[in-house]
């Protein structure tokens, strides 16, 4: 019941070692665990790597011992989320689409983008690995604070906001993984962008400080 700091070398367990019980206490309890990170290669290899490996073993479990703490994590329900910048935004993306492109990189950009849609679950532009060029029309169709206004917009009505499915997915996560920057932005923010939670684990606390000072301060020249 009490806070642990440990510090331990790269392939020791940590997140296996924090995932376990975060995830008895989720699956038991019906509450949140919020995990958060300071890069997106850890939060992949806990989506892809760590949580599956769980489950593996949650599911042998069930059959060899269903009696085992193990043996309840066969319903854990796990998902990453991320700040809004990174998701497709539709109605934007259709209107951009209405006017012929500025030059050859958002030329590339929107033909990336036609073929991906038709198969991405996400609108995460994580999925379409954008050069640093393409990155920068990318914000000009993505989600964007205060652009959208959910009421009226027919792919929120519909369900095919990217951004609000993924906000949807969370609320019925029992682990949420998100960086530091969308950690400190809904504290900021009063808890307006994660769902409500009590246990947080923050994993590469050695960034935290340095992602707090970005989020909380301002830059005078």
């Amino acid at each position: 019941g009490g806070k642990l700091i440990v510090e331990a070398g790269t392939g020791t367990g940590k997140s296996l070692g924090y995932l376990l019980p975060a995830a008895l206490h989720a699956v038991e309890r019906g509450e949140h665990v919020v995990i958060s990170t300071a890069t997106i290669a850890l939060q992949d290899q806990l989506i892809q790597k760590d949580i599956p490996t769980l489950l593996t073993a949650a599911r042998v479990a069930a059959v060899e011992d269903p009696d085992s703490p193990l043996a309840r994590l066969t319903g854990l329900k796990a998902t990453v989320l991320k700040g809004r910048s990174n998701y497709l935004c539709l109605r934007r993306w259709f209107i951009a689409n209405r006017e012929p492109p500025s030059d050859p990189v958002e030329a590339e950009l929107h033909a990336k983008i036609t073929a991906w849609l038709h198969q991405t679950e996400t609108g995460d532009r994580a999925e379409l690995r954008l050069t640093p060029d393409q990155q920068r029309h990318w914000m000009r169709l993505s989600e964007e604070e205060g652009a959208c206004v959910p009421g009226q917009c027919v792919f929120h009505r519909n369900n095919q906001c990217f951004l609000f499915r993924a906000r949807n997915q969370a609320e019925a996560s029992h682990l949420i993984i998100v960086n530091h920057a969308l950690l400190l932005s809904d504290l900021l923010r009063g808890g307006s962008v994660l769902p409500p939670y009590r246990y947080l684990i923050i994993d590469e606390a050695h960034h935290l400080e340095d992602e707090a000072t970005t989020q909380a301060g301002y830059t005078l020249s």
